[in-house]
Formats: C-alpha cells, structure tokens, sequence
C-alpha cells in the first residue's frame, strides 16, 4: 500500500515501482508484477540506463518465462550492450518456447536469428535441425492423412452407389412383385368369375 501511494504522488519514483513489482511476484500476481516491470524497463531504457532495464527484464521472465514482449526487450538491449552471445541466448529460450507450443516455423525462424548473431553456438544447428524435421514430419502427415481421407471418401462414396443400386433394385422387385400378385388376382378372380357365370 506505501509503495501505491508513492507512486501515486510520484509516479517516476522507480524504487518504489521496482518494490512493489517485487512485492507483486512474491505474492504470486503476476500480471501486476509485469506491469510494474514493464514500466521500470521503459523508464530504465528512456534514460540509458541498459544495464538496470536487463536486470528487470531478467527479474521479470523469472516471474514469467512466457513474457514475449520483455524477452524482445532483453534482446535489444544486449545488442545494445554489445553481448550477441546473451541475445543469441535469448532467441534460443524463444524458440524453445515456441517449439515446445508446436510452433515449428516460428521455432525455426528464432534459431536462425540466434545463429547470425553466434555462428559458433553449434547445438543451435541441432535444435533447427529437429524443429525443421518435427515440421517435415507434419507435413508428410498432413499429406498421408488428405490422401487417407480421400481414400475412404471413394470407398463411402462407392458403398452408397451399391446401396442405392440395391434398394432401388428391391423397389423395383417389390413393385414388380406386387404387380404380379395383382395380376394373378385379377386373373384368378376373373376365372372365378367365369366359372360362376357357366
């Protein structure tokens, strides 16, 4: 509650904003603690103050790993300081994240980035590797399943055309067979009818 009401007055006061962010983490509200976060890290860059907006950025993926927006944030920031290998790091937990949601493209495309900027980060050849197959594999499934799909559409497709056959053919039976007792009716009633006329 100090710390609201510090801000209130004083919504600059980054100390206080950076403790109540904490105090947010701790207790578990996190969306809170990103907010808090978020605004230390834009005030932080807006003064050049790199190094203090890397380490919030750190605190704040701690809370929540999946923060896209903060993690793009300490990534520009490290370019900034000059440490290609820390973004390279952090293109790479991206691409874990979205390889492990299934997102193979998306995966793929972190992983490249990560290797321009450190060409010598050889088990990033590794992980694009499996997330480039993982999406072949797909692929090639996707396309089994389409050509499964088809199959079994022909195959219906063909077993309703004999079922159709069929039942029109015991329609045609029936009446036909219907027709035929009526005509032996008649034929027996009118020799009936014969007979009692003699």
């Amino acid at each position: 509650v100090l710390f609201k009401k510090i801000l209130a007055a004083v919504p600059r006061h980054l100390a206080s904003r950076e403790r109540l962010g904490e105090i947010y983490a701790k207790r578990g509200q996190v969306q809170e603690a990103i907010v808090q976060f978020r605004e230390l890290v834009t005030a932080y860059r807006n003064h050049n103050h790199p190094a203090e907006a890397k380490a919030i950025c750190l605190r704040a993926l701690e809370a929540d790993p999946g923060q896209v927006d903060l993690r793009r944030d300490l990534i520009e920031i490290c370019l900034q300081e000059g440490d290609k290998n820390g973004a390279a790091r952090q293109h790479e937990v991206m691409g874990d994240r979205l390889a492990a949601g299934g997102q193979s493209r998306l995966a793929a495309e972190q992983y490249r980035k990560a290797m321009q900027l450190c060409p010598t980060l050889t088990h990033l050849k590794n992980k694009l590797a499996n997330v480039l197959l993982t999406q072949e594999d797909r692929r090639v499934r996707s396309k089994r399943a389409a050509r499964v799909v088809s199959t079994l559409v022909v195959a219906l497709a063909l077993i309703a055309a004999v079922l159709a056959y069929e039942i029109n053919n015991k329609r045609a039976y029936d009446t036909a067979r219907a027709r035929a007792d009526e005509l032996v009716e008649k034929a027996k009633a009118e020799e009936k009818a014969e007979r009692y006329d003699e």
